[in-house]
């Protein structure tokens, strides 16, 4: 094969179940020839690629396009004597007239990835050159008649930031010419042209529509013109084959919203901080709600940072939008995480299924699984098909043999409930509990509180081979449950499971969190005075004058991060679709590589592990299925919690706002720093305590706040307020209710 298909991806290193969209819509071009080409395909512009090529082959730039995410170039034998290139932000009038006195012509022109690449070659034998750029149709039309009678013919067109670039050329070998604007590929247009005897000169795409201009030569071309859903190297190989190469190709631009799209989803690609990257696929989840690639990338970003539960929702959603290998393998991953061994496995039976290629990661990863579950055996195979289709990889081996050497020891797995906390609604629970031994069981007993409860024996099911599957009946409060077997005389005990039960229901079906940190145990974190007692002002406002029981409002003072999880997670057990409820949050805030946090009392300056991320609380929040949630932030950087969609309280009645579900927030200010004293919070209780409306949107809360806020503050701060993203807002609002 004189064609050498090659791709680059530069700069990123695509970790396991990441994965990248394909290439958008484009036409191609091919001529009868026997020349040689190279096609490179890029991320940033491949300048390394395009010097080795002419350098090694003497091989020079002949066509160029951007499908929004990377760069395609193909490089060929031409009798040009040079070659020069710019990457400009602003068209680089004043580079191209000095090429032009050297005897260079522009032979590409180009705008992709929010630059306009110009392609200069010498050598061409054109005697004449100008370009022009304008945006109204009419115009445009004007300027190239007028080009055409001086005997001037388009020989390129490039499109972008609401710009239109036509390089016309005198003294090619184009006679007649003709162009064209149209919404689908103009394949009867061309082909009425192709009638006629006239060949393709250049395609392009303005954004709206495709642009294709014809022409004629001495004598006609053979010609194929092609329109594919992505570059598909297959067909390129296939038409070289029967003796046809690339001429001219051109990928269709994407909109406003798909560029923002890509552009998010390349800044998370690039990111070397998993918070970061799930910032941006959130970003671009804003565009594309329901996109599979995104939902299965944030997953995995979640699950790197140990965040599986929250990760859980976006890789069902995933799947939903399409079944993949990958997708499936991050669920299997995350299922892992969460020590739900045996779902895990039957994922990654689906993945290895769907895999196209065969991957060792695949296999060693099921293996994992399979050596925490007990199954010593199944692990072993796995680990050898790993090291079958990946000799090199040290730690296939490793682990290997680390598992060969391993004594036979019961494994103990807990199913349900698979976390270490939860809270239910009713007093009976189901235990799942699986022994995973060659062994047979001795004996078998469950404890609740350390009190024995009585039991009803060992279990075998097809999932595992012994163990407990049964109800329980709870006490009131918390239930720490474990159970414990006897194997070969020996005693095991399984982890402790905690699950709380309140059987007082609340009568209100207004709720309160409200969470105050002050107090920090890492010395680098300055210890805040107030937000305790700004906490209890507000909790004394809302029992006193709104619908909140003693009962619904739950203070927490100083909490670690563990706390702040568990309660929500507490929350998810309780709260249901007739309930609202009301964050405050009151603690340092901070801003690092565009993602925000709060800061728990356990927090480390100089370790993020126990900070709350806006994607984490996000994820606790969305598991809550109540009918309305409002979060108030009193905190720095808090407006990075949410997208900042505003609605017109002018338009909605308070009554009518109560009526459709929301997921709401209110903080303090926005990426900014907030002062000690919270004038925030003061004038919140203010015009609650003074409000004599029986229904107070927090939409009107918010308006009348914000100017007192914005006066009062000594560095006047700006309160904002907008929608949760990703978290299920209908359009309503939380309203307040007077007693």
């Amino acid at each position: 094969m004189k064609i050498r298909l090659l791709l680059f991806y530069l700069g990123v290193h695509l970790s396991l179940s990441f994965v990248v969209n394909s290439q958008a819509e484009m036409l191609m071009v091919y001529r009868k020839s026997n020349e040689a080409q190279n096609i490179f395909s890029s991320e940033i512009f491949p300048k390394d690629e395009i010097k080795a090529a002419y350098s090694e082959n003497k091989r020079f730039i002949d066509e160029v396009s951007y499908d929004g995410r990377e760069w395609f170039i193909v490089t060929s034998k031409l009798d040009y004597t040079g070659q020069t290139y710019i990457l400009s932000k602003d068209l680089p009038t004043e580079w191209v007239k000095t090429n032009w006195n050297k005897g260079y012509h522009i032979t590409n022109f180009v705008f992709g990835d929010e630059y306009w690449l110009v392609v200069m070659s010498g050598g061409t034998g054109f005697t004449g050159q100008r370009f022009f750029s304008e945006s109204n149709a009419t115009v445009i039309s004007t300027k190239i008649k007028e080009a055409w009678d001086e005997k001037f013919r388009i020989t390129a067109a490039a499109f972008g930031n609401n710009t239109s670039v036509f390089v016309m050329t005198a003294g090619s070998v184009l006679k007649g010419q003709s162009y064209n604007f149209s919404d689908e590929p103009p394949n009867d247009w061309l082909q009425s042209f192709y009638d006629k005897k006239y060949n393709v000169t250049c395609v392009g795409h303005t954004g709206e529509k495709w642009f294709t201009v014809v022409s004629t030569y001495s004598s006609q071309e053979a010609e194929k013109f092609q329109k594919y859903t992505s570059i598909d190297y297959d067909k390129i190989n296939e038409e070289y084959e029967a003796g046809y190469w690339i001429y001219k190709f051109c990928f269709k631009q994407l909109s406003k919203e798909e560029q923002a799209y890509s552009k998010n989803l390349k800044k998370a690609l690039a990111a070397t901080d998993e918070e970061a990257a799930i910032f941006y696929y959130t970003e671009a989840l804003k565009i594309v709600p329901n996109d599979a690639l995104c939902l299965n990338n944030r997953a995995w970003a979640k699950f790197k940072l140990g965040q599986c539960d929250g990760a859980v929702d976006d890789i069902d959603k995933s799947l939903v939008a399409k079944k993949t290998a990958y997708s499936l393998h991050t669920k299997a991953s995350i299922l892992v995480c969460q020590k739900r061994y045996h779902e895990a496995i039957g994922y990654f039976d689906q993945a290895l299924v769907l895999l196209e290629e065969p991957d060792g990661q695949f296999y060693y990863d099921r293996g994992k699984a399979k050596e925490m579950m007990g199954d010593k055996k199944g692990a072993k195979l796995d680990f050898e098909k790993g090291i079958e289709i990946d000799p090199t990889n040290v730690d296939y081996k490793v682990h290997y043999e680390l598992l060969k050497q391993k004594s036979e020891v019961p494994v103990i797995t807990w199913d349900a409930p698979f976390k270490s906390y939860s809270a239910v609604p009713k007093d009976l629970c189901r235990i799942k509990v699986c022994v995973n031994s060659t062994s047979q069981l001795e004996d078998m007993k469950i404890y609740i509180n350390n009190m024995l409860f009585e039991s009803r024996g060992i279990t075998i099911t097809d999932e595992c081979s012994q163990g407990v599957d049964q109800e329980i009946k709870l006490q009131s409060g918390k239930n720490e449950v474990y159970v414990q077997f006897s194997l070969n005389g020996q005693i095991f005990k399984s982890e402790i499971r905690t699950i709380e039960y309140n059987p007082n229901k609340k009568s209100s079906n207004y709720h309160a969190l409200l969470i105050a940190v002050q107090d920090y145990n890492d010395l680098g974190i300055k210890d805040l005075s107030k937000p305790i007692q700004d906490a209890k002002l507000l909790r004394n406002v809302l029992l006193k004058e709104y619908t909140f029981d003693s009962s619904s409002v739950t203070l927490l003072s100083n909490p670690t991060k563990e706390t702040i999880i568990n309660e929500m997670i507490k929350l998810q057990g309780e709260l249901g679709e007739n309930d609202n409820l009301l964050i405050y949050y009151s603690g340092h805030g901070i801003n690092k590589n565009e993602v925000g946090y709060w800061l728990p009392s356990n927090a480390m300056f100089e370790n993020r592990s126990n900070w709350l991320s806006n994607s984490e609380f996000r994820d606790y929040l969305n598991g809550i299925k109540t009918e309305h949630t409002l979060v108030i932030a009193d905190a720095c950087f808090s407006g990075s919690i949410f997208n900042g969609e505003f609605r017109d309280i002018g338009s909605f009645p308070c009554e009518e706002m109560a009526k459709v579900k929301s997921r709401r927030a209110m903080t303090s200010g926005a990426n900014t720093v907030v002062p000690d004293e919270s004038v925030f919070l003061k004038y919140i209780c203010t015009i609650l305590s003074n409000n004599e409306q029986s229904c107070l949107s927090a939409e009107e809360l918010y308006s009348r706040i914000k100017p007192s806020v914005i006066s009062n503050s000594p560095n006047n701060q700006i309160p904002q307020f907008g929608i949760l993203p990703q978290v299920g807002d209908e359009g309503g609002n939380f309203v307040f209710r007077k007693r």
